[in-house]
């Protein structure tokens, strides 16, 4: 019991340490120019100069907004793609059949993923550019041009995860009380009134739980586009997390890449706040 009670006032204080270490961490080497040197690394303060330095860099703004514009699309076509396959697979007779079918794309390894779309984006020879060509809209220089390398990115993760959406609404939806669709179909109420007045407003917490867990993890994406497009063409498809990796290893600018991480590290809160504010008031 003692080392019971010891290990449970332990083990908080070690959590916490082991967030708040890397945290300051991260925050003491934006004030400071870090440089490998011969037998280790050199530090000198720098104040302000490296805040100055990183949100008067064009480079910086645009990844914030193509990471925030990756995102909030990304997220808002799985979501209703979710929806839309739930419902389908939920009035099908081959239930199990279409959610295996659907789980295929999600348990594929984002690397791989990556591999196989650039194969399809290929010029000439990929899949993307018969297919277009097919139906007579020409090829499109998925990975040449910075408008179609980021429409690809884009199309790369909803391929990728809508599975992941679909299965959470399609269980929320399930377990939602069919005496009031039975009530609907009693009163004369259409599909789409049933939809609008029972279906969706009983969905919008599993819909905010989906969304949420989708945002989290696209501002963290960092694989598929690295593999898929390296930030390019043209720093087109730089998200933040690629542009910290980027300082980090190519360009050695650790003071750089901590301010990045944190103001990923920001949007990322600001995302949390925002989902459980509208999950609390849902539950209010």
């Amino acid at each position: 019991m003692d080392l019971r009670n010891t290990m449970a006032a332990i083990s908080p204080a070690l959590v916490v340490g082991l967030l708040a270490y890397p945290l300051f961490s991260l925050v003491e080497t934006s004030f400071y120019n870090v440089r490998l040197v011969a037998g280790g690394v050199s530090k000198e303060f720098v104040g302000l100069y490296n805040y100055i330095r990183v949100f008067s860099d064009p480079l910086f703004i645009y990844s914030i907004e193509i990471t925030l514009v990756f995102t909030i699309v990304s997220v808002i076509i799985e979501i209703l793609l979710g929806i839309i396959l739930a419902l389908a697979v939920a009035n099908s007779k081959f239930k199990r059949l279409w959610i295996s079918i659907l789980m295929i794309s999600m348990i594929i390894p984002p690397l791989s993923v990556a591999l196989i779309w650039r194969f399809m984006a290929y010029p000439e020879m990929g899949l993307l550019d018969q297919l277009t060509s097919f139906i007579g809209i020409g090829k499109i220089p998925w990975l040449s041009d910075s408008f179609w390398a980021r429409i690809l990115i884009i199309i790369v993760d909803v391929w990728h995860w809508t599975a992941f959406c679909f299965l959470i609404i399609y269980a929320g939806y399930v377990s939602l009380p069919l005496i009031l669709y039975e009530a609907a179909m009693v009163d004369g109420a259409s599909r789409l009134q049933t939809f609008k007045e029972i279906t969706l407003p009983l969905l919008k917490p599993t819909i905010l739980v989906a969304a949420f867990f989708r945002t989290i993890d696209i501002l963290q994406a960092f694989p598929e586009i690295w593999q898929l497009t390296f930030g390019g063409p043209q720093s087109a498809t730089t998200i933040l997390n690629i542009l910290a990796y980027l300082a980090t290893f190519e360009f050695m600018d650790w003071g750089y890449a901590s301010i990045v991480a944190l103001t990923l590290m920001l949007i990322t809160a600001l995302f949390v706040l925002m989902f459980n504010l509208l999950l609390r008031r849902r539950a209010e």
